[in-house]
């Protein structure tokens, strides 16, 4: 199984799914998602986006208040990770993983808020290498023009 790298969900779930004796598909019919979406996740291909499917997951599992804690916190740990990729942050992955895994300096709540910090900020940078991108194109044709 390829999980994808630093994330931590994924065995955490496939780890509580056996330690039930369940099936992926009778998880899945347990949980009311589908048994792609939960392939999916054990395999680190997808994040669950919803507390609400993965609160559903927890249950049919059996894992108490705690466990959940410790889930939903490896969810936004991976979504986090998962929106790193591709990034100029993508080389201090590994390290930020680490540390958030070993010391849980970050709620939940705010690694939320960090990748939405961190979507602005790339969002700003994509708008302005596209005014750069059309103010040189724009300077060509003054250019070509004259």
């Amino acid at each position: 199984m390829k999980v994808q790298k630093n994330f931590a969900l994924p065995d955490r779930l496939l780890e509580a799914r056996r330690q039930r004796g369940l099936s992926q598909g009778e998880a899945a019919s347990n949980s009311r998602i589908s048994q792609s979406m939960l392939c999916a996740f054990e395999r680190g291909r997808r994040t669950p986006e919803s507390q609400e499917a993965l609160r559903r997951l927890c249950d049919a599992y059996g894992l108490d208040e705690a466990e959940w804690d410790e889930v939903w916190f490896l969810a936004q740990h991976d979504q986090l990770m998962l929106f790193m990729q591709g990034t100029d942050l993508a080389p201090a992955a590994e390290f930020i993983s680490e540390m958030l895994k070993t010391h849980r300096v970050m709620s939940s709540d705010e690694c939320r808020g960090l990748m939405v910090e961190m979507s602005a900020i790339r969002d700003s940078r994509l708008r302005t290498q596209d005014l750069a991108r059309k103010a040189r194109h724009q300077q060509e044709r003054e250019s070509n023009m004259s």
